[in-house]
C-alpha cells in the first residue's frame, strides 16, 4: 500500500501541483503523459533486467526509485525538475508495475495465485482511495503538497526498503 501511495498521490495531483507551483499550464499536463509513455517504455525494458539481476532486487529498485522521485517532486520547482521527476517516476512505476504479477507467482506460487494477487489488489484500492483524498487534504489544510509527497515518497523508500 505505501509504495502505490505515492503513485495515487501523484497522479491525482501532479497537474494542480505544478500550476500552483506558477509553472506553465502545459509543464503538469506533459508531466502526467511524460508518466504514462515512460511507463510504457519502462515495462517493456524491464523484462531483461529483471531476468539478469532477480525480480525481487529490480522491482525494488524500481519502488525505491518511484519514492524517491516522489520526495525530489517536493522540491522540484522549475519545469526541468517536474519533467525529470516525471522521465524517473514513470521509467520506475513501469518497472514496478511489469514485475508484479511475476514476482506475486515466484514469491506464493501459482497454485493460488488468482486469490493472491486479488489480495494484492486490495493494497492498490486502499491507496488508490487513500492517497489522492490525504493528499488533496492537505493541500486543503496547509496550502502545499509538499508534505503529502514526502510522506508518501518516504513511506514507499521505506517499506521498499525493507525488502532489500
Amino acid at each position: 500500500m505505501l509504495i502505490y501511495g505515492s503513485l495515487y498521490a501523484v497522479l491525482a495531483h501532479l497537474v494542480l501541483y505544478a500550476s500552483g507551483m506558477g509553472l506553465p499550464a502545459a509543464v503538469g499536463p506533459w508531466a502526467l503523459a511524460t508518466v504514462g509513455l515512460t511507463s510504457a517504455l519502462g515495462r517493456v525494458a524491464i523484462g531483461h533486467v529483471a531476468d539478469t539481476v532477480g525480480r525481487v532486487r529490480v522491482f525494488v529498485a524500481c519502488s525505491v526509485v518511484m519514492g524517491l522521485a516522489t520526495l525530489w517532486l517536493a522540491v522540484a520547482s522549475s519545469t526541468a525538475g517536474v519533467g525529470a521527476f516525471a522521465l524517473v517516476f514513470g521509467l520506475a512505476y513501469g518497472g514496478n508495475g511489469a514485475l508484479l504479477s511475476p514476482l506475486v507467482a515466484a514469491l506464493f506460487g501459482r497454485e493460488n495465485i488468482n486469490a493472491v494477487f486479488g489480495l494484492v489488489s486490495v493494497a492498490f484500492a486502499v491507496s488508490g482511495l487513500l492517497a489522492p483524498a490525504a493528499a488533496g487534504a492537505t493541500y486543503d489544510a496547509l496550502g502545499t503538497y509538499e508534505p503529502a509527497f514526502l510522506v508518501a515518497g518516504a513511506g514507499a523508500v521505506g517499506i521498499a526498503g525493507r525488502w532489500a
